[in-house]
């Protein structure tokens, strides 16, 4: 009895090892998806951001892109849409970057979907700084941004959450007390 007992624990432990490392093979292999994305974001929309590179932030996106930008509630744009805001940015501000982020992927918790794993779906929080370059005022605007990545990482759907009238309230506050 006492070799079937000492037989059982023995292939419960292996059974045991064997199902772990499958689990954080997938792990493994996610995160890696996971990370290659955030560095897609860095190498390219923050650094085009930086280099005030146009081509250089659009080449992450997917000529079919479906973008959701945070001042037209409902309206969904195209990849064309995008470059013409982000050109606007690049003309109208200068030292544009972005501090304290937070890259997050997948979720715990969704209601009312189910969690999910998905190293494709990436989220990122952060404060976008720049100065103003009619002005020379400085801005701060505290950011959300969701993005989907395709099998190609690019990103094919992305949507973008900042209080882009605080900008011009940024402005004149500073503006009018000079």
């Amino acid at each position: 009895m006492k070799k079937i007992v000492y037989l059982l624990a023995i292939l419960f432990v292996i059974y045991s090892c064997a199902e772990t490392t499958s689990t954080n093979s997938a792990y493994d292999e996610n995160n890696e998806i996971f990370n290659t994305h955030v560095e897609t974001f860095k190498n390219h929309f923050l650094k085009g951001f930086e280099e005030e590179n146009l081509e250089l932030m659009l080449s992450m996106y997917a000529d079919s892109l479906s973008w959701d930008g945070p001042n037209e509630g409902g309206v969904t744009f195209n990849k064309s849409d995008l470059s013409g805001v982000i050109t606007s940015y690049l003309e109208n501000f200068d030292d544009i970057k972005l501090n304290n982020q937070l890259y997050f992927g997948g979720s715990v918790y969704s209601n009312p979907m189910e969690p999910f794993e998905d190293p494709n779906y990436i989220r990122v929080v952060g404060t976008w700084t720049n100065t103003h370059t009619a002005t020379g005022v400085p801005t701060t605007l505290k950011w959300h941004a969701v993005m989907w990545f395709n099998e190609d990482g690019k990103v094919y759907r992305g949507t973008d959450w900042m209080d882009v009238s605080s900008l011009e309230s940024q402005i004149m506050r500073q503006a009018n007390n000079d």
